[in-house]
């Protein structure tokens, strides 16, 4: 695959997530706005500092639950530029915030909530 096809599948999956989850619109908004353009890899790191925000509330439950149905069937994808873009920020990102929500959690930390 060239750089060119990998840029364009990459946009693709963006549109996609923005698509499946517009409540990242402004995210996205502001992000091209900074960076005058589209840098993948540090929109996946600010998805992710969102998602574990979402987490964190009742109505962000619903927004999670789309993001991650599409970042599986992205890390499914035969595209590899897109596989490695999701393993890469958003998953990585995600276990290491997870394992430390985790050890919060399992001190009985106010930050997350028992079920």
């Amino acid at each position: 695959m060239s750089p060119l096809e990998k840029q364009m599948s990459i946009a693709a999956f963006i549109d996609d997530l923005l698509t499946q989850v517009p409540e990242l619109s402004a995210l996205h908004r502001q992000h091209i706005e900074a960076h005058q353009g589209l840098v993948p890899a540090v929109f996946m790191a600010d998805v992710t500092r969102v998602v574990m925000g979402l987490v964190k509330e009742p109505a962000g439950a619903e927004p999670v639950t789309r993001l991650l149905q599409l970042m599986e069937r992205a890390l499914e994808s035969r595209d590899t530029g897109v596989r490695d873009l999701v393993k890469a920020s958003l998953v990585e990102g995600l276990s290491v915030r997870t394992a430390a929500a985790a050890e919060r959690w399992l001190a009985n930390d106010d930050i997350i909530t028992r079920p």
